[in-house]
């Protein structure tokens, strides 16, 4: 949109602040239609701040015809020194620079909020301090009530690399522990002796043994645990394969029907291309195609519509319907060309190149037949028939 009103000379729409602001930043002179439909009939009051500066003009939305439109656009364009004032006007209300000044105010409150602390008297600091002191107190109290992990720590486990092994059992975790509770005794009792470090490693291998059997003990209790779900299924397999054709069928009966009821199944627009001498319009009435009407019930009867359209308009030599996904149809005509004019017994005809022949009395008929549909067409839309 920026694009379109920068390449723009001059705006014609509604009159909101927003659109506004945008025109007078560009600097462009407006032509404001104010909507009806606003509350207290804020459109007008904005634009009418604009008139007062010279820089747009109004018109009221029932007095807007094509008319008075091309009147008001004529005044400003082909009147050029009334232009010129007009965007000048127009630039000097804008403000271009808005973004930058909401920026540097957003800039200016932080950095005042940011320096509210250093203006504080005594007892707000103190205050200050003691709320900081006791939200750091009640996030150490928080931190120190969370469970912790029971590790056993020994000497003997210093040279072990790190590893995350959970003892789930609690045999092995009593095992664990009597372990650990030889290794001190005998390391308190042999300290004094040379064999101390043989000793010590038969310990570490020890712990390390046990470590590794409670490890794949663990593994193969998850390997051999059945989940959920292959309990609730266990023994359906058989059952399921002798009954999917059957579960097939349903979930596509449903599916059908869900499209059947829903808006996609009915035609959502239709329209007419390749016609040069008869009406869209007429056309898609001669059709006899609704809105409503079921994509499966024209796709059936495709054939049919086609030939009435050929044989409803002589101009036209074939019609062939498409169908567009999801649920959108064109009727593409191909039309006979204009052979040659002949005159006999004043009047004049028009020979197609079929060799089929009109009048002229017949050509002002069809044409006025095309306005009597489009005016139809038109009154049907307006909801005045």
């Amino acid at each position: 949109m920026t694009e379109l009103l920068a390449k723009s000379q001059l705006f014609l729409g509604r009159s909101g602040s927003t659109t506004i602001a945008e025109v007078t930043a560009l600097g462009l002179p407006a032509v404001y239609v104010p909507s009806p439909n606003v509350t207290a009939d804020q459109q007008t009051k904005n634009a009418q701040e604009y008139v007062d500066q010279g820089a747009a003009i109004i018109i009221k939305d029932e007095d807007l015809t094509g008319q008075t439109l091309v009147e008001a656009i004529s005044n400003i364009l082909e009147n050029n020194e009334k232009y010129q004032e007009m965007q000048a006007a127009s630039l000097k209300a804008g403000v271009p620079d808005a973004s930058q000044r909401l920026y540097n105010l957003v800039k200016e409150n932080y950095n005042h909020n940011e320096c509210k602390d250093n203006n504080l008297t005594p007892w707000q600091q103190k205050h200050l301090e003691y709320q900081k002191r006791k939200a750091e107190e009640a996030k150490k109290e928080k931190k120190a009530n969370q469970p912790k992990k029971v590790h056993f720590s020994s000497p003997f486990l210093k040279s072990l690399p790190k590893t995350e092994k959970n003892f789930d059992d609690t045999r092995d975790e009593a095992e664990s522990a009597e372990l650990l509770e030889e290794g001190f005794e005998t390391n308190n009792e042999e300290t004094q002796s040379s064999e101390a470090p043989i000793e010590n490693e038969k310990i570490i291998a020890q712990l390390e043994q046990l470590s590794q059997e409670n490890e794949y003990e663990y593994e193969e209790e998850q390997i051999k645990r059945p989940s959920r779900f292959s309990s609730l299924f266990k023994g359906s397999a058989p059952l399921l394969k002798k009954m999917w054709p059957a579960l097939a069928i349903v979930v596509l009966v449903f599916v059908g029907s869900l499209y059947l009821i829903s808006p996609l199944s009915k035609i959502s627009t239709f329209s007419v291309s390749g016609n040069a001498n008869e009406s869209s319009e007429q056309v898609a009435l001669a059709s006899g195609i609704q809105t409503s009407d079921s994509i499966f019930n024209i796709l059936n009867n495709k054939e049919k519509i086609e030939t009435t359209i050929e044989q409803k308009f002589p101009r036209i030599s074939a019609v062939t319907i498409n169908y567009h996904f999801p649920n959108r149809f064109e009727a593409i005509v191909k039309e006979h060309t204009n052979s040659v004019y002949v005159k006999r017994n004043n009047q004049t005809y028009l020979v197609l190149n079929n060799g089929y022949v009109i009048s002229l009395t017949q050509l002002m008929q069809l044409s006025l037949r095309n306005c009597q549909f489009y005016k139809i067409l038109m009154m049907k839309k307006l909801k005045l028939l």
